[in-house]
Order: structure tokens, then sequence, then C-alpha cells
């Protein structure tokens, strides 16, 4: 659902649900040692809402705020089941009529439902922090290449979960 407040200005709403299922991968039972009969299925319900304008004719930036919950099959502790809030600013630059150049940040604080920290009584909590810049190139009218780099960290009160990661990547987008 979107509503243009003017010309340059928006706010939109999006609901979703999702299914993610795990092919050749069971869920657990009771313990992390024994496993059901059935492959592991997340549902996901998720609510965004983003606020968005064109600050020049050359300037967009939006901001995206996200919540989900992630309701796992897996019986021991809820295993995978959380709650999570995104905060996400982007910026898009329109270089040329061609080319143009985008940056994003992504914080997210994520709350494990039952899941225990290793050598703790405290349920885990990550917050995730994730940074990418991006060039895209208009070839004509129906199509689009882009290139990416994305950094994500994730500290978590479990030191056993933290890490860090290096995205690259290319796209290519075909309009009709």
């Amino acid at each position: 659902m979107k509503h243009n407040f003017s010309k340059n200005v928006y706010q939109q709403v999006m609901l979703e649900e999702g299914l993610k299922d795990y092919s050749h991968s069971p869920a657990y039972a009771h313990t992390l040692s024994t496993y059901q009969d059935e492959d592991r299925r997340d549902i996901r319900h998720g609510a965004e809402h983003s606020l968005g304008a064109n600050l020049t004719k050359d300037i967009f930036f939006r901001f995206r705020t996200k919540y989900s919950i992630n309701d796992s099959n897996a019986f021991y502790q809820d295993y995978h089941d959380y709650q999570s809030l995104d905060y996400s600013p982007y910026f898009n630059y329109q270089i040329s009529e061609k080319y143009s150049v985008n940056l994003s940040a992504t914080i997210t604080d994520k709350e494990y439902k039952n899941r225990l920290v290793a050598a703790q009584a405290d349920e885990r909590q990550d917050q995730i922090y994730n940074g990418s810049i991006g060039l895209r190139y208009n070839v004509n009218d129906h199509n689009t290449v882009s290139l990416s780099y994305g950094y994500d960290e994730s500290h978590s009160n479990d030191p056993t979960t933290e890490y860090t990661n290096s995205t690259i990547s290319g796209g290519w987008r075909y309009k009709f």
C-alpha cells in the first residue's frame, strides 16, 4: 500500500508472509541430537514501512523499518524462532542518464525466543550491521546491469555466533 504525500514524497506499508522449506534438512525434535521425520520449515511474517523522497532530480532517499517474526517447526527450545527489527537508510544518486550509484546501511536487532547462549542462562540476542555500495548502468530502456559490494558484521551475546561477511554481486534486470 503506497501513499503519495506529494509528487516527490511517499510512504509505503508492506505486509509479507513467507515459507522457507529446507529440503533434506530434518527439523530438531526435543534435543539437538534428535530429529523429526519431517524437513525443517520456517513460517515468516513481516511488516515494513518506508518513507521515501526525491530530494533533488538526481538524489533519492528512503528510510525503511521492518519487523519480522520467524516461526520454525523445530521443537528443541524453539531453536530457530526469533523476532527482528531492521532500520535502513538508502541513498541513490543519478550520476548521468545511464549511471547511478547507491548506498545503504541496515541495523538489525534480533532476539531469539528460547535459544540459550552457550555457557549462560541468557536468551540469545544479535545485532547485525550491514553496509553496501552499488553501481547501476542502464544499457537501454529494457536492460540494466549492476554491481555491488556488501559488508555484514554480527555481534551477539553468544560470541560463538559472531561473524563478518563480504559479498560482491552482479545483476541483470530486463523490463518488459
